[in-house]
């Protein structure tokens, strides 16, 4: 039987400070979470039930990368973090499709790791915090 499920080794991330993103080459995988806080409003009134408000939305993204220490769009992400400049951030689960929903936002580079493993490739950890809203859309 088929299924409708997607491989995730055909998602891209784009970052980038001027104009359109580029390709940060060598991912191999991000991660998007949204979150959303709530106002507690129960009162006395509330006949013993829980009532919320909605509070402030937001989201956080992080991406693993194969290190490769001559390419201009992992040097630039490095960057960002030191200069705290703002990204224009894409997030394609399926490479260009327009089947597939595009997010895209704003946001800061908050931190920047670098592993190197005995057994394996040297890899980078990158976490990011968005500011306003992470849109979706299809390209």
């Amino acid at each position: 039987m088929a299924t409708g499920a997607t491989a995730g080794y055909k998602g891209y991330l784009y970052a980038g400070t001027t104009g359109a993103p580029v390709k940060i080459a060598e991912i191999r995988e991000w991660t998007i979470s949204g979150e959303m806080s709530e106002i507690d409003a129960t009162s006395r009134d509330s006949s013993g039930h829980r009532e919320v408000l909605v509070g402030t939305r937001g989201w956080t993204a992080s991406a693993n990368y194969l290190y490769a220490g001559d390419n201009a769009s992992q040097k630039a992400l490095h960057s960002a973090l030191g200069a705290g400049t703002l990204q224009s951030i894409e997030f394609y689960p399926v490479g260009s499709s327009s089947e597939f929903p595009i997010y895209t936002g704003y946001g800061y580079v908050t931190s920047w790791n670098p592993s190197a493993p005995h057994d394996d490739a040297i890899a980078v950890d990158v976490d990011f915090v968005g500011t306003g809203v992470l849109t979706q859309s299809t390209s």
